[in-house]
């Protein structure tokens, strides 16, 4: 289905598997933004980092993620199945379900969690939480700690900021890690992915990962790289999504400068401070223009 923004740019997604049958439009906006590297943008509405969401809906999206992962595993439906689905379904206006969060989905002893920064931060906390006993909680960072060496280090390449770092806790080791859950809200290649279970392969000896993720683009191609990657590195990835489908075409169009520095984003701006906001590419994640998706 062909989606457009503005005249930025045309995208063609290929919705392939929602087990949910959720909307694609309560999960995520387009956006665009002024980077060389892509200029199409997933803002996600549930993640409540970019986009105002009521605290109960981006919950339950999360336990919905987790919910598939334990019901994946554990062969049965969860206690809590029919809340979690409807407060995931709810139309604005209706009233809302009141979710189990007291209560947990068991999980295989050593298991870990790693949120990717920045997005999945909040949303990867989510996901631990709506386990019963997992071993703890990581999350990737940009930032570089002057006293301390990261234990992990891997790069996303389409990234504005490549380096993703993973510093040690206190109370936790990787080094007893048994299963790794990666938590990102959207998978495009896949090869962050592919990087951070190498690092992790070659510095803990950890073979057993599972990718949590809202929305899943890989095509044949990276699906296929994922299949050679666990033959060549000797490790098992499962890949959970509520939405799966694949990017089929990208044109591009014309982005005047000029007519988004206008934009309402930038209305307390001064023209001058705001094309310096736009041509800056290390400011590349902010949002110039976002829509629901719709064929125009």
């Amino acid at each position: 289905m062909k989606h457009s923004v503005k005249n930025h740019y045309t995208i063609d997604l290929d919705y392939q598997m929602n087990p949910y049958d959720l909307n694609p439009s309560d999960l995520f906006q387009l956006a665009t933004r002024n980077n060389p590297k892509r200029r199409f943008l997933f803002v996600s509405k549930v993640l409540g980092k970019h986009l105002a969401v009521r605290p109960e809906r981006a919950l339950a999206f999360s336990r919905l993620l987790a919910m598939q992962y334990f019901e994946s595993q554990m062969g049965q439906d969860a206690f809590d199945r029919n809340e979690v689905l409807q407060t995931v379904h709810r139309k604005r206006g209706q009233q809302a379900t009141k979710l189990k969060l007291d209560k947990g989905y068991q999980i295989e002893p050593g298991t870990i969690v790693i949120g990717f920064a920045e997005t999945a931060t909040g949303m990867a906390h989510g996901v631990f939480d709506a386990f019963e006993n997992p071993m703890g909680l990581y999350q990737t960072t940009r930032e570089q700690l002057k006293y301390e060496g990261a234990v992990v280090k891997f790069e996303e390449e389409h990234s504005h900021a490549t380096s993703h770092l993973v510093y040690e806790q206190a109370n936790i080791t990787l080094t007893n890690a048994k299963r790794i859950l990666l938590v990102d809200d959207e998978i495009s290649t896949g090869n962050t992915l592919l990087n951070i279970i190498k690092s992790l392969k070659k510095q803990f000896g950890v073979t057993e990962f599972s990718v949590l993720t809202y929305l899943d683009w890989r095509d044949d191609k990276s699906v296929n790289k994922f299949t050679t990657f666990e033959q060549d590195e000797g490790v098992n990835i499962e890949v959970f999504s509520l939405i799966k489908g694949a990017i089929r075409g990208i044109e591009n169009g014309a982005l005047d400068l000029t007519d988004i520095a206008s934009h309402d984003l930038f209305k307390t701006s001064s023209k001058s401070e705001s094309m310096n906001k736009i041509t800056d590419h290390q400011v590349s994640v902010k949002t110039i223009y976002a829509n629901d998706l719709s064929d125009q």
